[in-house]
């Protein structure tokens, strides 16, 4: 399975958001010709410890992880300030990212009864639906409202 990757292309970061498991490695690539910085910014309570890096040469690859699970934890560089992505860090597997059209896809889930929850960085809300798994595929809409 590939490590998860934030990449720094075009002086942006790619994805905007990520999602990972705790203690899993996240591989921060610099895709472009030019020096970033990526500075972390987990919550002072949170368990997880923040880091501040320059990467100077295209290519270079480091890797982080979070140790415990946080949502959003906000990544930025210092050289160019509108460069800024989040990660959220799971303690379960069972989490993805919603595509640009909204949908998902968590794989592998077992049979059993779960609350799957939607939560987006600018929403004020945290949506939450009973669901129950029996084998195969299951689709469930959730929406967020974001104000």
């Amino acid at each position: 399975v590939a490590k998860p990757l934030l990449d720094q292309v075009g002086c942006m970061y790619s994805p905007y958001v990520l999602s990972v498991q705790s203690n899993q490695k996240i591989r921060i690539r610099n895709s472009d010709s030019t020096l970033h910085n990526v500075h972390s910014f987990p919550k002072p309570k949170s368990g997880n410890r923040g880091f501040n890096f320059a990467q100077v040469i295209k290519g270079k690859v480091n890797e982080k992880s979070f140790r415990k699970a946080e949502m959003f934890i906000r990544i930025k560089c210092d050289v160019h300030p509108w460069m800024i992505a989040y990660v959220s860090v799971f303690d379960h597997p069972y989490h993805a990212v919603t595509k640009e059209d909204g949908t998902y896809t968590l794989k592998d889930v077992p049979p059993g009864k779960y609350t799957l929850v939607a939560e987006h960085r600018k929403g004020k809300e945290v949506v939450k639906k009973q669901i129950e798994v029996k084998g195969g595929d299951v689709v469930v809409d959730l929406a967020v409202a974001v104000k």
